[in-house]
């Protein structure tokens, strides 16, 4: 896993949120949403597929804030 926040790809993320509880809950085009209920919380975010390009640091703080999971979890 990389220990930055600069150098995600789509398969990275994807292999985080599935270790941290979230499944793939659809696909639309390049959009893939992944949901987790947790202690009556629905948490729900989706990534870009994009191949294997880096996403962006923007999108890839979107993506934690979404997720619940701690900054420091993602880049342990």
């Amino acid at each position: 896993m990389p220990r930055s926040i600069s150098n995600w790809t789509f398969k990275d993320v994807q292999k985080n949120l599935l270790k941290n509880g979230f499944v793939l809950h659809h696909v639309r085009g390049s959009h893939h949403y992944f949901k987790k209920y947790t202690n009556k919380i629905v948490y729900m975010t989706h990534v870009q597929h994009h191949g294997k390009k880096s996403i962006p640091r923007g999108t890839l703080m979107a993506i934690i804030r979404q997720s619940g999971i701690s900054k420091e979890k993602w880049v342990a």
